[in-house]
C-alpha cells in the first residue's frame, strides 16, 4: 500500500493559520495529519523490515 499526502492538507494548514475554520476541525484535521504521519512512518518501517528478510 502507498500512502499519499492529502492534497488538501496545505489548504487546511493555510485555513487554519487564517483561524477560518472552527476549532472542532482544526482538531479533527490535526488528528488526521498525526494519522497519516504515524501510517507513513509505520509503512516506511514495514518496508525496511521486508528489505531485511
Amino acid at each position: 500500500m502507498i500512502l499519499t499526502k492529502p492534497k488538501a492538507l496545505s489548504k487546511i494548514q493555510a485555513d487554519r493559520e487564517q483561524k477560518e475554520m472552527s476549532l472542532e476541525l482544526v482538531i479533527a484535521y490535526e488528528a488526521i495529519a498525526q494519522l497519516y504521519e504515524k501510517m507513513t512512518a509505520l509503512e516506511q518501517a514495514l518496508e525496511e523490515w521486508k528489505g531485511g528478510e
